[in-house]
């Protein structure tokens, strides 16, 4: 009844777990003598196609905002070449960067409201590789920085995360696909498989804890199925060309 009236499948789900656990606990307390609760399974959640910018649209964004000279110009161009979380990106130290191998070793992450965390989302460091694409930008980057910090992100919309609105508005202004932070990393993850990059480096690279995780992406991008229907034999007749009778004055 909940989502007929327009509440999503996240939130009806996430009130029936509430009150799973709620009959639960009233179990081992002995305030109930069964849960009627007990059997209900979480209804299925459709899954939506990973929102992404193509390879038009992220060269775009990168170029505009260096042109432009935007303050988040190296913020969006390192989300899009390695793929990191916000909180990751904000928690990297120049020290974490081996110039000469091309990679970088994510030791922390920022968060704000709670500061620096000495751990990862899944509590294990990683290593990422570099583009060597990247590497003068980076070494431009440190030539300019004050910072021990990799990116300076003292600012208002980073600080009460509203980042996401910047990136928007900028994505509206050079017209392409409006997309957030996190879309950035879905696009790094999108177009590394596009181009061909192994699906368990593109795992390991973006640190997800299942392949199963960055499949999602992969068959979300419809990679496996480019070209696979062109040995269909439909046989399409050719178009009639149309005579064209110039126009005569007078």
């Amino acid at each position: 009844r909940l989502e007929l009236e327009g509440a999503s499948r996240i939130h009806t789900n996430h009130l029936l777990k509430e009150v799973k656990c709620i009959f639960s606990f009233a179990l081992q307390m002995g305030t109930i003598k069964s849960n009627p609760f007990a059997g209900t399974k979480m209804r299925k959640q459709q899954k939506k196609r990973k929102e992404a910018l193509t390879h038009e649209e992220a060269n775009r964004l990168i170029s505009e905002a260096k042109h432009r000279e935007h303050p988040y110009y190296y913020i969006w161009l390192l989300t899009i070449a390695l793929g990191l979380r916000r909180s990751e990106l904000a928690g990297l130290k120049w020290l974490d960067i081996d110039f000469d191998q091309q990679l970088i070793y994510l030791r922390r992450q920022m968060i704000p409201g709670e500061g620096l965390i000495a751990l990862l989302k899944d509590r294990e460091e990683r290593v990422v590789a570099i583009p060597k694409h990247i590497i003068p930008p980076l070494k431009e980057l440190r030539l300019q920085s004050q910072s021990e910090f990799v990116i300076e992100t003292q600012c208002h919309h980073w600080i009460s995360g509203q980042q996401a609105q910047v990136l928007r508005r900028f994505c509206g202004e050079i017209g392409i696909k409006e997309v957030t932070h996190h879309q950035l990393r879905a696009t790094h993850i999108t177009l590394a498989l596009v181009d061909g990059i192994p699906l368990g480096i593109v795992k390991e690279n973006v640190g997800h804890a299942k392949l199963s995780t960055t499949d999602e992406y992969f068959r979300s991008a419809g990679i496996q199925m480019k070209g696979q229907t062109d040995k269909l034999r439909i046989i399409v007749p050719p178009s009639e060309r149309a005579e064209v009778i110039p126009l005569k004055k007078g």
